[in-house]
């Protein structure tokens, strides 16, 4: 739970060498969820628009509500005192989380765990400022370390009964038989073109028988004249 005293509620608790638990938060802060993001006063748009940004990636259910991350911005006040602070010891998920990050070659510089509200938080201390496509893909990162769903190719495959089955089949279409299965077979297209080929053969005779008698009679007129 997050206390603020009304005579300074920016203060930042001075921190141990062990884990601590944040009793002030600058209000530059922003711990609406499970991942924080800490930043300064004048980030708090920034770090909406990356929390937004990265709300675009869904996240398998269901989530461990006992897991939690803090993003912590170059201009976070309280940075140093939390980076002197952190512990070393992981859990599972933060391996995970933190191989995958280092994988994809995110701005992370500095990372550790501290004891805030009740539960152990990884640190992940960035270089790259709130509202860059750096930070929304930390956040992104940060927020599907949360979901405890197996992976996809760990699930098992599923079966469908001989029932299932039928039921999805279709039955298929009656082909022409005026037509052949075979691509480069027979087909209508080319009988076409052979009716049209022998139209054509008959028809140049009789064109030409035609055009014989016309000559004819023309030359009869003209020595008829």
């Amino acid at each position: 739970m997050i206390a603020r005293k009304h005579e300074d509620p920016h203060r930042i608790p001075v921190a141990s060498t062990a884990p601590v638990e944040t009793q002030w938060a600058p209000a530059g802060s922003d711990s609406n969820s499970a991942v924080t993001l800490l930043g300064a006063d004048g980030d708090r748009t920034a770090m909406t628009a990356t929390r937004t940004a990265a709300a675009t990636r869904a996240i398998p259910s269901p989530t461990d509500t006992t897991r939690a991350v803090a993003i912590v911005f170059p201009g976070y006040t309280g940075r140093r005192a939390l980076e002197s602070a952190a512990a070393s010891t992981y859990a599972p998920w933060m391996v995970d989380l933190l191989k995958g990050l280092s994988a994809r070659g995110n701005d992370v510089s500095r990372f550790g765990v501290r004891s805030a509200g009740g539960r152990r938080q990884l640190l992940l201390f960035t270089d790259s400022a709130p509202g860059s496509l750096a930070s929304a893909r930390i956040t992104a990162d940060a927020a599907a370390a949360l979901s405890v769903a197996p992976p996809v190719a760990e699930l098992e495959p599923e079966t469908l009964s001989e029932r299932e089955v039928q039921a999805l089949a279709r039955p298929a279409r009656n082909a022409s038989p005026r037509r052949s299965p075979d691509a480069n077979g027979e087909s209508d297209a080319r009988w076409l073109w052979i009716a049209v080929i022998a139209l054509l053969v008959i028809e140049l005779p009789l064109r030409r028988r035609a055009q014989g008698a016309v000559a004819s009679a023309v030359e009869e007129r003209t020595r008829a004249a």
